[in-house]
């Protein structure tokens, strides 16, 4: 499906196979090596995914965001639509619809994109990709009256490359950055999120590795940050059947991965279509 930002690894956005339940994926991270305690983070997130046409998809998905030490965090569970409206050997279109609600009580909605112009079709050689969304959300009254309720808006977008040196293995390299047109005291509105390098690589027909380090800038005083995730997905249809894989991924990240808002944006990843044989007796966002 569509989505913006990484914190679950870098990659590109495609559909899911048609056929109902066709997509499991698992990501953890860490966030904020090298930064002070209060802003080191743990992540996590499960997700499945649901073929509905060969242009049209869905999921739905847990995610959690964590202190170091496993406590003051916020689960979002999320679902969304995303589809395929131009989908040529060169330029391809996405178009994404986000929901998230985090601790029981915080909405948003994410309407996005993602726009990939391919050297060659089926992401075989090389090409660029520009995803952005819109977060809309809510902020309650303080409880002094400082600050009134009202409606928010984040803004991420990414600009990101790709190579793939070898059938079935890929590399990404992703910058971010997110836009607060009316940020809260304190807060900026223009925010670096980083650069992120990911490593993809198929070890089977029906699974792909997800690896991702990134460089997170300075905020204020603090210095530089790293971080890392790891996952992987598995093609359903393709290990119940062994019919068809399309190998595509969508996974929820935070509009900034640097920040620690516990507000996810999605985004998908995918590896191109194939028809592979039914298994013999006998493997990333």
């Amino acid at each position: 499906m569509g989505c913006p930002d990484s914190a679950w690894a870098v990659d590109t956005l495609e559909t899911f196979d048609p056929g109902g339940v066709t997509d499991f994926e698992l990501y953890a991270g860490y966030r904020g090596a090298g930064k002070r305690a209060a802003n080191r983070r743990v992540l996590s997130e499960a997700l499945v995914g649901l073929g509905v046409t060969r242009s049209f998809s869905g999921y739905v998905s847990t995610s959690g965001l964590f202190s170091e030490h496993l406590s003051g965090g916020d689960v979002t569970h999320g679902f969304g639509v995303f589809g395929t409206p131009l989908d040529t050997h060169h330029f391809d279109l996405d178009l994404t619809l986000d929901f998230g609600l985090t601790g029981g009580e915080d909405l948003t909605v994410t309407p996005g994109f993602e726009l990939n112009i391919d050297g060659e079709p089926d992401l075989a050689s090389y090409g660029l990709f520009l995803v952005g969304g819109a977060e809309w959300g809510g902020r309650d009254a303080a409880d002094d009256d400082s600050a009134q309720a009202r409606h928010t808006l984040e803004i991420g977008t990414a600009l990101g490359a790709y190579v793939t040196p070898g059938e079935a293995h890929q590399l990404l390299l992703r910058y971010d950055l997110t836009m607060v047109p009316k940020p809260e005291t304190g807060r900026r509105k223009l925010r670096v999120g980083g650069v992120s390098l990911g490593y993809n690589v198929m070890v089977h027909d029906a699974v792909e590795l997800i690896h991702e380090v990134s460089l997170e800038p300075p905020h204020r005083d603090e210095r530089c940050g790293v971080g890392v995730v790891a996952g992987f997905i598995v093609a359903l249809d393709y290990s119940l059947s062994g019919s068809r894989w399309s190998g595509c991924s969508a996974r929820r990240l935070p509009v900034s991965p640097y920040e620690t808002t516990g507000r996810p944006h999605c985004r998908q990843s995918c590896w191109n279509d194939r028809t592979v044989p039914a298994p013999g007796p006998e493997i990333p966002p």
